[in-house]
């Protein structure tokens, strides 16, 4: 950068005067951070890009060490607590080099979530990034596709069971015949482990599915891994399990949060303390107002929000109209039940499998941008999310 020209693992990032980038095609091959200058010249580049379109100063805590491992075209496990910045971690580098990132991604909350957070950046003036999910029409996949064929695309987010699918992935070799992935980046690597927490078969395949991609480098990210789970993503993707290659925080430590478990005398009792944390029912449970700090409630949700999840979407009846047995745990009959209480002005929000396209995307807007403060949802909804906000979760 400090020549205006820096040379990033044989392509060239060429800046203007408008400080704007634009990445060529390689040019010769080089080898990142080979001596110590070569080292500060790619931080400083780093840096300048971090502040020049994402608006920090400084990286947090151990993402630069992810990044230049990206850099050097090396596979790499990154793990860093829950809003560190994983994200940024692989976005960042795949600006920086020739191709496209595959970005496999377990909730298509999560998709959404990053690809409008790089819109509000500016990253999608070109349509630099998309996602292929479940819901898209065909015309809609091929369309997302073509523009990835004739390298429109430097993000391209993917459902990881996409690759179960022949004609997907058949259509996708063919594609890659004219256009190179950067990256492969493997997002809440732990759903590849059976010890996980949220085990997903089909990422048991993402390693030969790499093989058969080229074999770019791999970017694997998580919050959540145990030993053994560690174990697992480091044997089961390949990354050998040293210091070289698995970067983890300096610290798991996190002291502003607080965990309780409740039991309730009876499950049917579990409605009742939950509308007591919430600060809608008299009980011998603190209200979660007072156990943050807030006088009551209305004047913790006026600067903050908080999420319900549940193990059920849409609540049930009965052919007499009555709900089902499994109806109060269901986001939908919680969702509408706070509301009825006044929980707060702007209403409840509710997210879960079978509401249509548009309303989950109008949900997860709004919810976002505070127009209502409490979100019940089914785990569909994901917590990874970028909401600074969030001072409360209820399972």
């Amino acid at each position: 950068l400090v020549d205006n020209v820096f040379r990033l693992n044989g392509g060239t990032i060429s800046m203007t005067a408008s400080s704007t980038c634009q990445v060529l095609k390689p040019t010769e091959q080089t080898t990142i951070a080979a001596n110590p200058r070569d080292s500060v010249r790619m931080q400083q580049a780093c840096e300048y890009f971090l502040h020049r379109f994402w608006g920090f100063d400084k990286f947090r805590s151990r993402q630069l060490d992810i990044i230049r491992r990206a850099l050097r075209r090396q596979n790499v496990l990154g793990i860093l607590p829950t809003g560190t910045g994983k994200s940024l971690c692989f976005q960042l580098p795949t600006f920086l080099v020739p191709g496209t990132a595959l970005v496999i991604s377990p909730l298509r909350s999560l998709m959404d979530d990053q690809i409008d957070n790089l819109k509000r950046k500016g990253f999608d003036h070109g349509g630099y990034v998309d996602a292929i999910h479940g819901r898209m029409t065909k015309a809609e996949r091929e369309a997302v596709l073509r523009r990835f064929a004739a390298g429109k695309l430097k993000i391209l987010y993917i459902a990881p069971e996409r690759f179960r699918m022949r004609s997907f992935f058949d259509t996708l070799k063919q594609l890659l015949e004219k256009q190179a992935v950067s990256y492969l980046v493997i997002d809440e690597a732990h759903c590849i482990s059976e010890w996980g927490h949220d085990f997903r078969a089909s990422y048991l395949q993402l390693r030969n599915i790499c093989r058969l991609i080229g074999d770019p480098p791999m970017i694997a990210l998580t919050a959540t891994a145990s030993r053994r789970v560690r174990e697992d993503i480091c044997n089961l993707l390949e990354i050998p399990d040293d210091a070289d290659h698995v970067v983890t925080s300096e610290t798991l430590s996190r002291p502003e949060l607080s965990t309780e478990v409740i039991i309730a005398p009876r499950p049917a009792d579990k409605l009742h303390v939950l509308e007591s944390l919430l600060g809608v029912a008299e009980d011998q449970h603190r209200p979660i107002h007072d156990v943050i700090g807030y006088g009551s409630r209305a004047d913790m949700l006026a600067h903050n929000s908080g999420l319900v999840f549940c193990p059920y979407g849409k609540s049930g009846v009965r052919d007499d109209g009555r709900p089902t047995l499994f109806a109060p745990y269901s986001a939908e009959y919680l969702g509408r039940r706070f509301a009825d209480l006044h929980i707060d002005p702007r209403g409840v929000g509710y997210y879960f499998a079978e509401l249509e396209d548009a309303q989950q995307s109008a949900m997860q807007r709004d919810f976002k941008e505070d127009k209502f403060p409490i979100l019940v949802s089914t785990k569909g909804f994901g917590m990874g999310i970028d909401k600074p906000n969030i001072d409360f979760v209820v399972h």
